[in-house]
């Protein structure tokens, strides 16, 4: 080798070290690392800002490459904007969803991510409820932060003064002893005071979900083999388990007569002592206990389980919000991950607490190992230990869609009215209302994808 390919050599030798060097100084320093981009998650829901607002700064303390933006919404209109919204270039990242609108957001609605949290684990936290509910096209869409269904609320010194020391378990106790004790009406049958407000659709609160409940616990299949099966679920013997549903409701009109379309709505009539129980989901009491504060504070309330048919599993009824993610977000795993950080056990505590402090009552925990937590609360311990039991179908009257519930809902009342009237058999008027609620649900597409139950 010549003394000058040596000092070539040499040279080359020298220049690898110093850019070896040199990439490792710059390696340290993280020149070859991808800079991790900030991320910007929008979020609607129906809360007021100052119950998720301190928890979203909270996640953005640890996850400071994070920021979420809140906005609540009008109830009533929260529907309309929120499918403007999802038809956009540029939807919410994450939305509050009702549990009664999966057919009709099943392609708006991002698959739960398995990373962030497994079916399984998912199974074993929630309801059982929420498996229908939320799981669209064989996953789950959606992870609920409340939890609500339906109460008995009775009048403390209305059942007392009658000795009757506790509100009734099952549906012929509520016949049997309650109502003869607790309704009143004079020579005309002109209804004095009530014993329970059931029968009627304009003056009865949640009317549907009540009726609902009355389907399920009759053993009313909704929907079978991806159709709708209302006016066909049949008992051993051959009764139409849904002819007689419905006419258990109406009973409460006839003889004896314990409730009309004349009386006034269910939560005034209670409100001013005129009646004796009535059934409310949680975020009603709030307006019951204001009620009763504006006609003179006397009526003591009580908050019961809804009663049940003798001898039988128990049912009860669930409606409740989710959050989910739009299946157009950029950004679908980071907003799953806050979803599921909201959903944690301390956070659900903060978020009861909050919405405690301005509507006076929070909604239960949707989570089974938080149950033992409301049990013994005297207005939401009822919810709490029925919701393992609960049900549901599309008879939501408090979500304001102008679509699939408030549609199926005014069909139901339609079928209340015309049996009231008497113009129509029950097997045709349940049938009317069976074919109405299968032309409502093919608008979304029917039942593709979407639990039976």
């Amino acid at each position: 080798m010549t003394k000058k390919r040596i000092i070539l050599f040499g040279i080359l030798f020298i220049a690898v070290e110093i850019i070896v060097g040199l990439v490792i100084i710059l390696a340290d320093q993280g020149a070859f690392t991808k800079k991790e981009e900030n991320t910007h998650l929008s979020y609607v829901g129906l809360w007021e800002p100052a119950i998720i607002n301190p928890l979203i700064e909270e996640y953005q303390r640890d996850n400071p490459k994070v920021s979420i933006e809140y906005e609540e919404k009008d109830p009533k209109r929260y529907f309309e904007t929120l499918r403007n919204s999802l038809a956009s270039d540029a939807p919410p990242d994450i939305f509050w969803w009702h549990s009664g609108w999966g057919p009709m957001l099943k392609n708006d609605l991002a698959l739960l991510t398995e990373s962030v949290l497994a079916a399984f684990d998912f199974e074993k936290t929630y309801y059982p409820v929420t498996k229908l509910d939320a799981k669209i096209g064989g996953g789950y869409r959606g992870i609920p932060l409340e939890f609500d269904g339906l109460a008995l609320i009775y009048n403390k010194d209305l059942l007392k003064a009658k000795k009757l020391s506790n509100p009734p378990k099952t549906w012929t106790d509520l016949q049997r002893t309650y109502v003869p004790a607790l309704s009143r009406v004079d020579e005309n049958k002109t209804i004095i005071s009530s014993a329970i407000a059931l029968g009627t659709a304009n003056n009865i609160a949640n009317f549907s979900e009540i009726m609902g409940l009355l389907f399920l616990q009759n053993g009313v299949i909704f929907a079978k083999d991806g159709k709708i099966n209302i006016d066909k679920s049949l008992a051993l013997n051959g009764d139409n388990l849904g002819d007689k549903a419905a006419e258990f409701y109406i009973a409460f009109t006839k003889n004896p007569k314990v409730w009309d379309t004349a009386q006034p709505d269910s939560i005034r009539a209670f409100a001013r002592g005129k009646v004796a129980m009535i059934f409310l989901p949680v975020h009603k009491l709030p307006t019951l206990q204001s009620q009763i504060k504006a006609a003179g504070g006397k009526v003591k309330f009580g908050v019961a389980r809804v009663p049940q048919p003798p001898n039988v599993v128990p049912i009860s009824w669930a409606s409740y919000w989710l959050s989910g993610v739009s299946a157009k977000s950029k950004n679908q795993l980071e907003a799953w991950k806050f979803i599921k950080f909201l959903g944690e056990r301390e956070n659900l505590k903060k978020i009861f607490q909050e919405e405690a402090k301005i509507r006076k009552i929070g909604r239960p925990y949707p989570r089974i190992d938080m149950a033992r937590e409301l049990r013994s609360d005297p207005l939401l311990g009822a919810y709490v230990s029925d919701a393992p039991f609960a049900k549901s179908w599309y008879l939501h009257p408090d979500t304001f869609d102008g679509a699939l519930n408030d549609k199926i809902v005014e069909k139901l009342k339609e079928l209340v009215d015309t049996m009231l009237r008497g113009s129509g058999s029950t097997p045709s008027s349940l049938k009317k209302f069976s074919d109405a609620a299968v032309s409502i649900i093919a608008q979304y597409g029917g039942l593709g994808g979407i639990t039976e139950r």
